[in-house]
């Protein structure tokens, strides 16, 4: 009925305002950015960008006056989830992801492996993973390029390719108690979760 949808509008618009984005008065100039991001996807497979190259475009898209600080655009697209930016964190601050899908992709490398049935796991090189949840790290390196792979959908990357984007992806898991680093004989990343599907 419409007094039904006038409450389910009343509502939605009640429960937007408690949100703090949507309650800050921006200027309209700020919206451009939100029309940079989707060119910037059309036209760059790069899932980030460097803080710089990011207040960059923000002073660019949104005609940003001297007084204004670009830091407080990406702050409001970050708060919305239309990108991520760890502001406070010196290792991740100096990157911005803008494709929020690669970003969930990417952890997900180190999940879900690839060739582990190929390699007969749980043993091989992947037992230790599997049964310990112990992640080499000559494996995690392995496990990245081989689930992502060139534009051909099968030569396997190098790390060279994209060395910033592997260490900000392990750099992340770690702050959110995915995974811890130890040292012992040999270089490993212990990850947190106890879970691993066996095969």
């Amino acid at each position: 009925t419409d007094e039904g949808v006038q409450d389910l509008r009343n509502a939605s618009v009640e429960m937007l305002l408690k949100h703090e984005s949507v309650r800050e008065e921006i200027p309209l100039r700020w919206l451009r950015f939100f029309a940079a991001l989707i060119l910037f996807g059309k036209e760059s497979t790069e899932p980030m960008v460097s803080i710089k190259n990011a207040r960059l475009m923000v002073k660019t898209a949104c005609l940003l006056k001297a007084d204004e600080d670009p830091n407080d655009v990406l702050r409001f697209y970050h708060h919305l989830g239309h990108i991520y930016w760890e502001e406070r964190d010196p290792e991740l601050s100096e990157q911005v992801i803008i494709n929020l899908h690669w970003l969930i992709t990417a952890i997900s490398a180190f999940f879900v492996p690839q060739n582990a049935s190929e390699q007969g796991s749980p043993r091989g090189k992947f037992r230790e993973l599997f049964d310990k949840g112990v992640l080499q790290e000559t494996l995690a390196d392995e496990m990245w390029q081989i689930y992502f792979k060139s534009g051909d959908g099968q030569t396997p990357v190098t790390l060279a390719t994209n060395k910033t984007e592997y260490k900000y992806v392990l750099r992340l898991m770690q702050k959110f108690s995915f995974s811890w680093e130890f040292e012992c004989h040999h270089k490993r990343i212990a990850e947190s979760h106890n879970n691993m599907p066996h095969a």
